[in-house]
């Protein structure tokens, strides 16, 4: 007894061909949601020890001031927003700087942390631009203030910052 065959020639040829058009819409969708995770996905590690990180990798709250995380050494949520940030000469120590944002304040090794945060590519540069800065200023005096989000992205394009997985979820949970 002979079987019937279920793919005619006809069929198989357009299955085929549906099966191309497939692969390759779903190729630049593949590579757009890579792009996007490994943008959002990983967390830039603080001289202290601290880590700024993205809320989520795909963030469906609009609330536009939850977009950044802050987490201890320990992986414990500090922050949680993308406001202001205030950095401040620190009074005792002129290679310090002090981080404030909300409630909370980090104590940082300026000669680390400055170069990039004021976007200074050569050492004798920024030397130049923070001798300039410390003309002006004593403890407890603005150095400059910017965004979390901001410090972040200068951070993990800058070579002398480690980033690593921090366990960045898919979506916001909230809270």
């Amino acid at each position: 007894m002979k079987r019937a065959r279920f793919f005619t020639p006809g069929l198989k040829v357009f299955v085929s061909i549906a099966n191309v058009f497939f692969h390759l819409l779903m190729l630049p969708v593949f590579y757009v949601g890579l792009i996007i995770y490994l943008k959002h996905a990983y967390c830039v590690v603080l001289p202290n020890g601290y880590m700024i990180g993205h809320v989520a990798v795909f963030k469906l709250e609009p609330d536009p001031d939850v977009d950044m995380l802050l987490w201890d050494s320990s992986g414990r949520i500090v922050l949680r927003q993308d406001g202001f940030v205030n950095f401040e000469f620190h009074p005792f120590d002129a290679n310090r700087v002090l981080l404030k944002m909300a409630d909370v304040e980090l104590d940082l090794d300026a000669r680390v942390l400055m170069p990039a945060v004021l976007n200074e590519k050569s050492s004798w540069g920024y030397v130049r631009k923070w001798r300039k800065i410390m003309k002006g200023g004593a403890g407890g005096t603005h150095i400059v203030g910017t965004g979390l989000y901001a410090i972040y992205e200068r951070l993990r394009l800058h070579p002398s910052f480690e980033t690593v997985t921090c366990g960045t979820p898919w979506f916001d949970r909230g809270g």
